[in-house]
């Protein structure tokens, strides 16, 4: 039991540093080598340029045996392009939840969601609400 919680622990140190990495200090070198998140390399360099100032808060974060879960707040300004809208300058702020599934200390199963929709009502571009 002890070992288990141990692993979790651990498990909770890595997926919060490789964020930190990620979206602190901008190094997508974490990626490689953790592969379970080669497939978000593209979603990252994508979500940078459209929001080059994106930083990250992580709100809750839960470990359970090789699982890591986590809740995320975002906030950042539309600088570029995102989902083919052109930058607008305007301030967004959306939550994001991912999985991580570990092994041996890396990632190496990644599923995450985020608030993309209420970005683009931030954004102003969709339709009026009635």
């Amino acid at each position: 039991m002890h070992t288990d919680h141990g692993r979790q622990v651990t498990n909770k140190a890595i997926v919060l540093e490789v964020l930190d990495r990620i979206f602190t200090r901008n190094d997508p070198t974490v990626l490689d080598e953790h592969p379970g998140l080669t497939e978000t390399v593209k979603q990252i360099s994508r979500r940078a340029a459209a929001f080059p100032d994106l930083t990250f808060q992580v709100e809750a974060v839960i470990a359970e045996r090789d699982t890591v879960a986590y809740l995320a707040r975002f906030k950042g300004t539309h600088l570029g392009v995102f989902a083919g809208v052109p930058a607008t300058g305007r301030a967004i702020e959306y939550k994001a939840v991912g999985l991580d599934r570990l092994e041996g200390g890396r990632i190496v199963e990644h599923h995450a969601t985020a608030d993309y929709l209420g970005v683009l009502d931030q954004l102003g571009v969709l339709p009026l609400k009635t």
